[in-house]
């Protein structure tokens, strides 16, 4: 009968030697007989199933390639990615900032880089909006990736966060792990982190563009002036004479004002005045008609210097940082799943000997209150950490429980994450609503607002009395946070879904520094099929959110057609029809997300999330299995651990490995060398 677990190497001697010899070591029990060295001639027969399904590669690589491949491998790969997108960020930023710098300037860094039609205006408005909305997708994309590798801790800090009874989260952005990894880690991780918000509160309104308001004034004047009569200076002065008051003794009759028509929509009155156009009295006077001047349109489209640099300066800092990571950050930071997998397989952690079915809910949760009657209780402690005076694994009975994807995240995640989407969504239905109704108290038609568009400044959508450029740019920093934690949330559930997969198929661990049979990935724990949609959505939400409330400006000009004021009136504009597609696409998005998480994981692996404890757990392999982290691998109950005590086994490895029985009892403890 062939031995439950043996472990066979081999040495040929050279052809020439007639009498080749193997020699082999007996790594497991043979039937009772007692290990040792064997010299022999017969190779012995082994079971294919007790060994890897191909041999180790070791196959030299040349020197040179092997170091560029492992700057380009990896996680190192995505890094060297997200700083090359910074850097062309960057050039187009510096680019840009020269362009503007050439051009003259008005106060406060304003500078009209077109004039002309409106619809031209408009439509180069959109474009460039939707272009820094790529840019700065890419900037948050790459910052989100970076500081995920920066708070990935190494197997020495996990160690440390073991020792002391705490966990860190593994493959997942968090920031439980802060307070573990190295402080320079800890200043990187918040400067990245901090200069996404002045990047997102002023981006868009880097460039806008302004309507024309024409000044004018108002003469009333008799049919004289029309026929072109002459104009008689003294008769003016004398009639002007008349009308003098004494300056201490007079009650003047009447006195008349106008407001601007910059503060007041004027279009819906209209036709209410024009009803009653016999009854008007300007200023006193019965007006028998007016004579006006239509001149063209004239939009503007406008850069502001001063964002710009804001913009470049953090830039620069993120492309400095995102390098840093790329080239010069050291360790092997356990950053995917598989890489904590490969560690632990190859240097077992001791603090977790004995759990191989330990789940995350199992070292998070507090001691467990258990109702035995109306009034006892009995408190159940936590499983981990493992008290120090025991000696005898309890063991856990096996359960062939299929998680949803629901429970890979915390509930915290969860509140924060579809609670503040939910939130935000909310916030922009009731921001819609008064905005369609302050449009039909104006007697707008409602179906006019479908002709607004997206970003079209109009005088019936302008908000006044708002801090324009905070409150028209804040919702892209908050657009960015739900960015943010939307990532997280689909992390942790794609982390557990690449887990579960272990338990159906044997297969190769995905790591980020390739070795053996290892696989070599460019993406973190969410799948390039997953990521990227999220990205372009994330882009389409900004572009769209930036097309809801945006920067409006009026820019006064003469009656001769000058330039009087280029900011005439400066405040937030708002189109419904943008808002009611970014609430369509959000909800839409919540409700993919929510029923996402309604699948179910396979059955029988433990669910253990991004925690490192239950992780560890999973990984006590076979003794005889040294080079399991090199090899494709399976979780599974190991054949024959019955034979030495009554308590089964489960764990990743390279050998075979069968379903764990149902209700039986597996406590993590692998068979031992005499």
């Amino acid at each position: 009968m062939a031995p439950a677990h043996t472990r066979f190497s081999y040495q040929e001697l050279p052809d020439d030697n007639t009498d080749t010899e193997h020699e082999a070591v007996e790594l497991g029990p043979f039937d009772g007989t007692e290990g040792g060295s064997l010299t022999y001639t017969a190779v012995p027969t082994i079971e294919p199933a007790d060994l890897p399904e191909e041999p180790v590669s070791t196959e030299e690589t040349p020197a040179h390639r092997t170091s560029i491949m492992r700057i380009f491998s990896g996680w190192r790969g995505g890094a060297i990615s997200a700083a090359g997108l910074s850097l062309i960020s960057l050039c187009i930023n510096l680019g840009v900032g020269i362009w503007l710098s050439t051009k003259p300037n008005n106060p406060g860094g304003l500078t009209e880089v077109f004039n002309g039609n409106c619809n031209t205006a408009k439509q180069l408005t959109t474009w460039i909006h939707l272009a820094i909305n790529i840019l700065s997708t890419l900037l948050l994309g790459g910052s989100n990736y970076c500081m995920q590798c920066l708070s990935a801790p190494t197997r020495e800090e996990v160690d440390k966060a073991h020792a002391k009874g705490t966990y860190l989260d593994i493959g997942v952005p968090n920031l439980r792990n802060l307070r573990a990894i190295a402080v320079h880690k800890q200043l990187m991780w918040w400067i990245l982190g901090l200069t996404s918000i002045p990047l997102h509160l002023v981006y868009n309104s880097a460039f806008y563009s302004s309507l024309s308001n024409n000044d004018y004034n108002i003469l009333i004047v008799t049919p004289d002036f029309v026929t072109g009569g002459a104009f008689d200076l003294a008769a003016a002065i004398n009639a002007s004479a008349t009308l003098t008051y004494p300056v201490y003794d007079a009650t003047i009759p009447r006195i008349y004002d106008s407001k601007p028509s910059s503060t007041t929509a004027c279009d819906a009155y209209v036709s209410e005045i024009e009803a009653a156009s016999d009854e008007w009295e300007p200023w006193g006077y019965q007006v028998q008609y007016c004579i006006s001047e239509t001149v063209d349109e004239s939009c503007s489209l406008n850069g502001n210097i001063l964002i710009i640099i804001t913009v470049i300066a953090c830039n620069a800092v993120k492309a400095a940082l995102m390098l840093f990571v790329a080239f010069r950050l050291h360790g092997s930071p356990l950053i995917t799943i598989g890489d904590a997998v490969a560690s632990f397989l190859q240097r077992p952690d001791l603090t977790t000997e004995g759990l191989c079915l330990l789940t995350r809910q199992d070292v998070t949760r507090e001691n467990e209150k258990i109702r035995l009657g109306r009034k006892s209780v009995l408190e159940q402690p936590r499983l981990w950490p493992l008290n120090l005076g025991a000696t005898t694994p309890r063991g856990q009975p096996a359960t062939n429980h299929r998680y949803r994807w629901c429970q890979a995240a915390s509930w915290w995640r969860w509140i924060l994450t579809i609670g503040l989407m939910v939130l935000a969504l909310a916030i922009v239905a009731t921001l819609l609503a008064w905005g369609a109704q302050r449009i039909d108290s104006k007697n707008v038609i409602t179906t006019s607002m479908w002709k607004l568009g997206f970003g079209a400044i109009n005088i019936n959508t302008l908000i006044t009395g708002w801090d324009i450029e905070r409150i028209a740019n804040l919702p892209q920093t908050i657009l960015s946070f739900l960015y943010l934690n939307l990532n997280g949330l689909l992390t942790s559930m794609f982390l557990a879904d690449e887990w579960s997969d272990f338990c159906r198929e044997r297969k190769a661990l995905r790591v980020s520094t390739p070795q053996g049979r290892q696989r070599s990935t460019y993406f973190l724990e969410l799948p390039y099929r997953i990521g990227i949609p999220l990205m372009v959505l994330s882009g389409l939400l900004h572009w769209l959110v930036s097309q809801s409330i945006f920067l409006a400006v009026i820019s006064a000009y003469s009656p001769r057609g000058d330039l009087a004021n280029p900011v005439a009136v400066a405040s937030c504009g708002y189109s419904p029809i943008a808002m009611l597609t970014v609430l369509l696409l959000g909800a839409l998005i919540v409700v993919g997300v929510i029923g996402l998480s309604f699948q179910r994981y396979d059955g029988g692996i433990p669910l253990v999330g991004s925690c490192s404890v239950a992780i560890s757990a999973a990984c006590h392999r076979p003794a005889w299995d040294t080079d399991a982290h090199l090899n494709p691998v399976q979780w599974g109950a190991v054949p024959g651990q019955e034979q030495e005590t009554e308590l089964g086994h489960c764990c990743f490895t390279s050998g075979k490995v069968e379903e764990p029985v149902v209700g039986k009892m597996y406590a993590g403890i692998p068979p031992k060398l005499d």
